[in-house]
């Protein structure tokens, strides 16, 4: 098991406080098997479709940070998004005007399970839909 730098993408211990490459705190990464980094989910935001991979925070100052720097109730970090044997999850970084899915808020650093179907919104204003 690894801890993947959602800043640097640098593979570390799983018991890795921080990032040994760029020092990004990892205290709320969770550790996955190597092999599901390679797995990947492509999100449709407002129209615009990017890939995501297992660890991937998205947000204005992260993946998907050219679709979203338009939209200031965007955080900088967001979201994240893992998988786990499998099934996607989107977790809230604490950010400031919540993640929704299927209209109901999720609290910060709650992982929850997503499918394709779901109404994801980051803020009210931005729409999610897993393709």
């Amino acid at each position: 098991m690894i801890k993947i730098c959602p800043a640097c993408e640098t593979k570390n211990p799983e018991d890795a406080p921080v990032c040994s490459n760029c020092l990004e705190d990892l205290s709320v990464v969770s550790p996955v098997k190597e092999e599901e980094k390679k797995e990947t989910l492509n999100l449709l935001i407002n129209g615009k479709e990017i890939t995501v991979k297992n660890g991937d925070v998205i947000g204005r100052q992260a993946t998907g940070s050219e679709i979203f720097k338009d939209f200031p109730t965007v955080s900088r970090k967001h979201a994240r998004i893992t998988n786990e044997n499998g099934d996607w999850f989107i977790e809230d970084l604490n950010s400031t005007n919540g993640t929704y899915i299927n209209g109901e808020r999720i609290k910060p650093f709650e992982q929850r399970k997503i499918e394709k179907g779901d109404k994801i919104n980051l803020s009210m204003s931005v729409k999610v839909q897993l393709v």
